[in-house]
Parts: structure tokens; C-alpha cells; sequence
């Protein structure tokens, strides 16, 4: 699905996405999140960013989210890359993705770009969305593991 509409959460899946870090040795060697530059009604190349500019609120920003490494690489080298420039390519842990979205989200990115190009992406999903379902997924297995002990046991006996 190649769509610039932002995408309802309908079921919880697990997702291991790669993200992009950028370090720019002119600003400091300050290090930033890929972000997909989305413009009103339609999208524009991406350019690294950081997720803590309260600009990419106002040019609605997308945090740049790739399902394989070879993609995310591909993009990096032709949005990213610069000679003052340089970039990894990482893929966090459930629990770090979720508190960069959070993150994300507290600074002001409302949105994540699954396998962002330059006019698309393949899919676009709300934070806000992610990170209550995230929370849902965790409180339901937090009572489903208060529920049983280590041997499957109820939790009366």
C-alpha cells in the first residue's frame, strides 16, 4: 500500500523496523533521526532531522521507519548522506522503538513512515495511535502474567 493518509491501528502486530541516525560533524557532532518531509496534500523528499525541532510539527514530519536494512541503507545514502554527513543504520529493541516514539511524539512528530521514498510511503501511522496500542498490548499481558505464575499456575493457588 503506497498511501499518504495516516493509517488506523486495527490489530497489534509486531514490527522490528530499522531507523536511520544521522551525525553531523558541523553541528557539533550532533546525531538526529532520519525524518520523511511531508508536505500538505502530497510528500517531498526526506532530509535528516531532528526529532526534537519543533519545526517538523509545522512541516509535519514523519519519523522515517525502513522493514529491511538494505531499504533503509538505499535511502540514507540518497536523502541523508552528505560529505559533512555520516549515518547508521539501526534496529532498536521493542522496548527502545517504543520510547524513541514516545519521544517522538513528547517533542511534537505525530507521525512514523513505514518505508518512506521520495513521493510515498508505504504506509503512514499516527503515534499517538502506536503508543496506545502499544500500552493496551502491555497492561493486557501484564494481567495475563498476574493471572498465572511460572508454571502456569492461577495466581489463587
Amino acid at each position: 500500500m503506497t498511501s499518504t493518509e495516516p493509517a488506523t491501528l486495527n490489530q497489534t502486530t509486531e514490527l522490528s523496523p530499522w531507523v536511520i541516525i544521522t551525525r553531523t560533524a558541523q553541528a557539533g557532532d550532533s546525531t538526529h533521526l532520519a525524518v520523511w518531509r511531508m508536505a500538505s496534500g502530497s510528500s517531498q523528499a526526506s532530509q535528516s532531522g531532528t526529532a526534537a525541532s519543533s519545526e517538523l510539527s509545522d512541516e509535519r514530519g514523519a519519523l522515517a521507519l525502513f522493514t529491511d536494512r538494505l531499504a533503509a541503507e538505499r535511502y540514507a545514502e540518497q536523502f541523508c548522506a552528505d560529505a559533512a554527513t555520516s549515518f547508521q543504520v539501526k534496529q532498536f529493541s521493542s522496548i527502545e522503538l517504543m520510547a524513541v516514539l514516545a519521544e517522538c511524539y513528547r517533542v511534537g512528530m505525530r507521525y512514523a513512515a513505514l518505508n518512506p521514498s521520495r513521493t510515498a510511503a508505504r504506509q503512514i501511522f499516527v503515534l499517538r495511535d502506536v503508543l496506545t496500542a502499544v500500552q493496551k498490548q502491555l497492561l493486557s499481558r501484564a494481567r495475563e502474567q498476574g493471572k498465572t505464575d511460572d508454571h502456569g499456575n492461577g495466581s489463587d493457588n
